[in-house]
């Protein structure tokens, strides 16, 4: 789960840099930089947040001492 939770904080936090990105170039008129933004910043806002939801679902409960 470990693996999982970076990756998928990584991923939403790039999601996000992109939705700034998609903002500021908006604003100057730079229609192509921020539609390529804006598809950035869904892609990676949902692998990061399947990431986290699959590390969710498949974590194991910790070990206990003396149990296998």
């Amino acid at each position: 789960m470990q693996k999982n939770t970076k990756l998928g904080v990584a991923l939403t936090a790039i999601g996000a840099g992109a939705a700034l990105v998609a903002a500021e170039a908006s604003e100057h008129g730079a229609m192509t930089v921020a539609v390529a933004g804006g598809i950035l910043t869904g892609a990676f806002t949902a692998l990061g947040t399947t990431t986290l939801v699959i590390g969710w679902a498949t974590r194991r409960p910790a070990a206990r001492d003396g149990e296998a």
